[in-house]
């Protein structure tokens, strides 16, 4: 008697997968009986990595692999064949590599300036010693931090407090042990924040150019808004492609480095938009109707904006000269359409993260609160695995036409329950404070009191550790 059951997997003879074969997503599919151009041949991810030691390409094969979990995971028929969205990385972690940063000057370079010029930017480019003093200093001054309405918060001052401490005890530890980590980790933010001379602010002059020329890349253009010649664009599987649509998703500092990018480029829109209604401005008819099309491109190609993990309301605190806030012509276009491009995530265990609700800096932004379920200070490198996250992420890439899911706002935690949360995360962090202070304090004490015994063991130490016989 055959099987009633329908078979949830393909058969070996069928085909339509498309992980890794672009070309065969079809051009059209049908919406209510019509057909459209396919969102997924339209649509792409952008995704910018954080601070720390990473290399190309890790941080979107974190999302497509997450993205590919939550499709699977929708409750719809079909849905498991509806393609993983395009995910491009915005790679900028190699910035200390002078070869790889200016190839174009390389090039030029005789062998023995290729030598001198990537030893300076080595050395300009990391120390362990100046991340760890800028950090400890900059988590002292988060202790009077402000909110978005200039005033400052009893509870702000005292979450703080016990962050700043341990801040201040692993950046000990991070000296002792983990001095590379330190200078490639919180030197990323330290160079960003604070660049000294004239290679720091190029290397960062460079993150954001570079940055900028990527999601350039994804929409067919360049800085200057021209079209690609076709040997210049994107190539999947072997052919150029232009996407129409692009979320950009950034993650820690990415979020910070995007959010400056994001403005250049509307910025760059505005001089364009300005040079093309110039009557004495030397263009022809043909390229005044290219530029104008592709300021059109631009400003319709950011479709999203997803923060995660974003420190951008500190920084708006503590460096506000380093941020460079929308155009206002901008601001107001989205304030009168409604609509909400800028989404952002964060976690209250999450001590990088945080609302973003400066209006000076960000306008529009809905802010969502990832769930519960969190350790402590790993909550910042967890949204890659945040089911909810990621499937909101894909259907609002597609749209719900495409993907329609019931993914929204009450799949988060609501801002109540959020400071609910809070406070009942500082009633259990308080204990722990106290204790660990308590024991620092006791071992100091303990130091003072017994100075023969201290050197006695700190010499068996030595000895064991340079294998010297008693």
């Amino acid at each position: 008697m055959p099987s009633q059951i329908t078979p949830s997997r393909r058969r070996a003879y069928e085909s339509g997968y498309y992980q890794w074969g672009f070309q065969h997503i079809p051009l059209k599919v049908e919406l209510n009986g019509v057909q459209v151009s396919n969102p997924a041949r339209d649509s792409a991810v952008f995704v910018v990595h954080g601070m720390g030691q990473q290399t190309d390409v890790e941080t979107a094969v974190q999302l497509r692999a997450g993205f590919e979990d939550a499709i699977h995971d929708v409750p719809r028929e079909g849905a498991s064949d509806v393609p993983t969205p395009y995910v491009f990385d915005g790679y900028w972690a190699n910035y200390d590599d002078f070869e790889h940063t200016f190839p174009e000057e390389w090039a030029r370079l005789a062998k023995q300036e290729r030598r001198f010029f990537s030893e300076v930017w080595k050395k300009r480019s990391s120390s362990a010693w100046r991340a760890a003093r800028w950090f400890a200093w900059q988590a002292l001054r988060l202790v009077s931090v402000h909110d978005a309405s200039g005033q400052t918060t009893l509870f702000r001052r005292f979450t703080y407090c016990w962050v700043t401490f341990l801040a201040w005890v692993g950046l000990a530890v991070m000296l002792l042990r983990y001095r590379a980590v330190l200078a490639d980790v919180l030197g990323d933010v330290r160079l960003y924040e604070s660049p000294r001379g004239e290679v720091q602010n190029v290397i960062v002059q460079r993150i954001e150019r570079r940055i900028g020329e990527k999601f350039l890349l994804l929409l067919g253009l360049d800085w200057g808004l021209r079209t690609l010649v076709e040997e210049r664009q994107l190539r999947i599987c072997g052919q150029p492609h232009r996407f129409r649509y692009v979320t950009w998703v950034a993650h820690s500092l990415g979020s910070v480095i995007s959010y400056n990018v994001i403005s250049d480029l509307l910025e760059r829109c505005e001089e364009v938009r300005k040079l093309v209604g110039d009557p004495n401005a030397a263009l022809s008819p043909e390229e005044r109707k290219e530029l104008t099309e592709n300021v059109g491109r631009v400003e319709t190609g950011l479709h999203r904006f997803i923060t995660m993990g974003s420190p951008l309301q500190k920084f708006a605190f503590l460096f506000p000269r380093v941020l460079r806030d929308w155009p206002t012509w901008y601001q107001q276009r989205m304030k009168k359409e409604g609509r909400h491009l800028w989404v952002n995530f964060f976690h209250i265990w999450d001590v990088v993260s945080g609302r973003l609700l400066d209006e000076r800096f960000f306008p529009r932004v809905k802010n969502l609160h990832s769930r519960l379920r969190r350790v402590p200070l790993w909550a910042h490198v967890s949204y890659w695995r945040d089911k909810p996250i990621l499937t909101y992420i894909v259907s609002r890439t597609y749209g719900k036409e495409i993907l329609p899911v019931t993914i929204n706002e009450s799949n988060f935690l609501p801002p109540g329950r959020v400071g609910l949360y809070r406070a009942l995360s500082l009633l259990v962090a308080v204990p722990i404070l106290i204790a660990l202070v308590a024991g620092i304090v006791y071992g100091l004490y303990w130091v003072l009191v017994n100075p023969d015994e201290v050197w006695k063991t700190a010499w068996r130490w030595i000895k064991n550790w340079l294998g010297i016989a008693n």
